[in-house]
């Protein structure tokens, strides 16, 4: 159900179409081993040409709309698809960018609908509609190897640098859904329904997506987040579950929004895309008191979830139990080797959701994988005695404060605590005697006169000296993050370096 539009796709129908949709993309000239680009926000026909291509052996890369034209250049000189299937909202960017990159003869298809910059550009609503139905008895998909054949092409988050290309595969996608599937973790099933708000170009939300249609639950779309719409549309559809990002569960515990809807049908939150902090899971609890919050860790390159938290067996803080068939160890690359339970170190995990590697960069994925097979993540964590994992920050993000290590999500953790903090960003400044010093980005809640004293001292009345904000706080109208909501620290960097 698309709540912007008010239509809905059956499971039936959308079988139908994709099949039609094969035929529309081997008539532009699509067949087995070539790439497709489909770049759109959130609809209802996003899934066809995507299952399209999924039966003939055709690699789909999923773009985020608001990319500019310099990360559209980027991820489009990537992949180099024969053919881009796009929304409104991006075809402007599309064509801009495909001229640059000299990639005119590259076929662009609208999703739906005209505009003013999609002269002689086919509208894929119109080439279904003119395409003759196709029997699925009699349909007869491409074979391939599951295990080497690419089924998306998605891009990495990118928070410490150029996004690659991850490419997943079928055999990825099949080994996902073990957790997916599982009753202990989700227990969707056919009469359940949730609203979605996570873009289907990110391996959480294109995950969700398959999902919900190989299990046949209702999915109720968002196109973006709109706090009343998606307060409005949890109360009128009651869920059960929602798949939150966190900064979607600090609106649910911090907004006065809230009061006004009965959202009460929600009994379970998966969150996912980056690390809760404890006390943000505390204070959505004491909010919503009947709630189970679960938290799960896991990045595109390992296929959406190494780890995941079972059904009332939740320790706060921590982002669950490794998933079925998934192995893990912490490294620790000054000893090199691997540590026991309760010492920090690299998270490495090893399994088939595995991705098979950076799209066109052999080197990139090798610096990444090991001798072993496991996949250094970049991201500092533990476990405990019982399995359960942890997350303390990005490596690469750490602030080397007077020889201390001090932890930005640590601090963002707590500066979000202050009542009248909506959101926060922490990045590492130079400075010249302790080599680099903690300055806050901040975002005021409304009608509120916080000072930038104010944050400084609430920090250093609750966390040791070598932890306080050294470099001061400044406030922002916005915290830069990616669509899974993980804070981009090096585009603070860049607002830090503009200021100066």
């Amino acid at each position: 159900v698309d709540v912007t539009t008010g239509k809905s796709l059956e499971t039936g129908k959308i079988l139908q179409d994709s099949l039609k949709a094969t035929k529309i993309l081997q008539n532009l000239g699509i067949k087995k081993g070539d790439i497709i680009s489909i770049i759109s926000e959130n609809s209802l026909t996003y899934c066809i040409p995507e299952l399209a291509a999924f039966y003939m052996g055709v690699t789909v890369q999923l773009l985020n709309p608001l990319y500019s034209t310099g990360e559209l250049k980027h991820a489009l000189a990537i992949s180099k698809p024969k053919l881009i299937i796009c929304s409104q909202l991006s075809v402007k960017n599309v064509r801009q960018t495909l001229q640059e990159l000299n990639f005119e003869d590259k076929r662009i298809v609208l999703f739906e609908g005209t505009s003013e910059n999609c002269s002689n550009i086919a509208s894929f609503k119109d080439l279904l509609h003119n395409t003759d139905f196709i029997d699925p008895e009699f349909f007869n998909p491409e074979t391939f190897d599951g295990s080497e054949q690419g089924a998306l092409i998605l891009m990495s988050s990118g928070t410490t640098g150029l996004s690659k290309g991850v490419l997943i595969t079928h055999e990825n996608i099949r080994a996902a859904f073990d957790h997916m599937l599982s009753e202990e973790y989700t227990g969707l099933k056919k009469s359940d329904v949730t609203v979605f708000i996570l873009p289907f170009f990110h391996i959480f939300g294109v995950l969700v997506q398959i999902h919900s249609i190989s299990v046949g639950f209702r999915l109720v779309l968002l196109r973006n987040f709109q706090p009343n719409m998606f307060l409005e549309s949890v109360q009128n559809y009651k869920p059960r579950l929602l798949f939150l990002v966190p900064p979607i569960l600090v609106f649910l515990a911090k907004s006065p929004l809230v009061n006004y809807y009965d959202i009460t049908s929600v009994k379970d939150i998966i969150v996912g895309g980056a690390p809760i902090a404890s006390q943000l899971h505390v204070d959505a609890t004491e909010r919503m008191p009947n709630l189970s919050i679960r938290q799960l860790y896991g990045l595109t390159e390992i296929g959406g979830a190494a780890t995941s938290t079972r059904k009332n067996k939740i320790k706060i803080g921590s982002a669950g139990v490794l998933i079925p068939h998934m192995s893990a160890k912490v490294w620790d690359s000054d000893l090199k080797k691997a540590v026991r339970p309760l010492k920090v170190g690299e998270l490495c995990f090893k399994g088939p959701a595995v991705m098979k590697g950076y799209v066109g960069s052999e080197s990139d994925t090798n610096l990444c994988m090991d001798e072993e097979g496991f996949f250094h993540t970049g991201d500092l964590g533990f476990f405990d005695e019982d399995g359960y994992f942890y997350i303390v920050d990005r490596i690469k993000e750490l602030i080397k404060y007077k020889g201390y290590q001090v932890s930005p999500a640590e601090l963002e953790a707590l500066i979000l605590t202050h009542p009248s903090v909506k959101d926060c960003g922490v990045i590492g400044i130079p400075d010249e005697k302790a080599g680099e010093a903690p300055l806050a980005y901040v975002v005021k809640q409304s009608d509120t006169d916080v000072t930038e004293h104010d944050i400084i001292n609430y920090v250093a009345e609750r966390i040791s000296a070598g932890k306080h904000l050294h470099g001061g706080v400044r406030f922002i109208d916005e915290i830069p993050k990616t669509a899974s909501g993980k804070i981009l620290h090096r585009k603070l960097l860049e607002v830090f370096n503009v200021s100066l």
